[in-house]
């Protein structure tokens, strides 16, 4: 009897959400120079170039404010994947939403956990790479966000 050997293969479908971060900022952002939105934003010529070269990491206040000055309803794709939250579209109504989806969702580890805590008292403000991490970790999304953004 002859044996077959397969050969195990281990995939790794990490998801890189930072490069993914830089990434939704590039496309968004379109023909619009990267001096013109930094200028638009109030922040210095090469604010944006630093977010998109992953240089410095663009919090979520300032990922909403990027896609507002870009005419991006973001506020209305965040509602399509949470449906959670109250009428003020803000960081502390996203980590509320947030918040009650990882209640449900008892799979995820600890530093998620902690992490959303810290957001949630104020210790620290999330990044934008960081709430896509969360996102792709929290059923029933999965992602979806991101592809509303890339597809508007």
């Amino acid at each position: 009897m002859n044996k077959i050997i397969v050969p195990k293969i281990q995939l790794n479908l990490e998801i890189d959400y930072q490069l993914l971060a830089q990434e939704i900022l590039r496309t968004i952002r379109k023909d619009l120079s990267q001096r013109e939105l930094s200028q638009n934003l109030g922040y210095s010529f090469n604010q944006v170039g630093k977010w998109e070269s992953g240089a410095t990491q663009i919090k979520m206040d300032d990922f909403i404010l990027f896609s507002q000055s870009l005419n991006i309803e973001i506020e209305k794709h965040f509602r399509s994947s949470y449906s959670f939250f109250n009428p003020e579209f803000s960081v502390p109504t996203l980590i509320q939403a947030l918040d009650i989806t990882i209640n449900f969702n008892t799979i995820l580890d600890k530093n998620f956990h902690r992490t959303l805590l810290k957001w949630k008292n104020g210790t620290t403000v999330p990044d934008f790479a960081e709430i896509l991490k969360l996102m792709g970790r929290t059923p029933p999304i999965s992602g979806k966000l991101s592809l509303q953004i890339l597809n508007n």
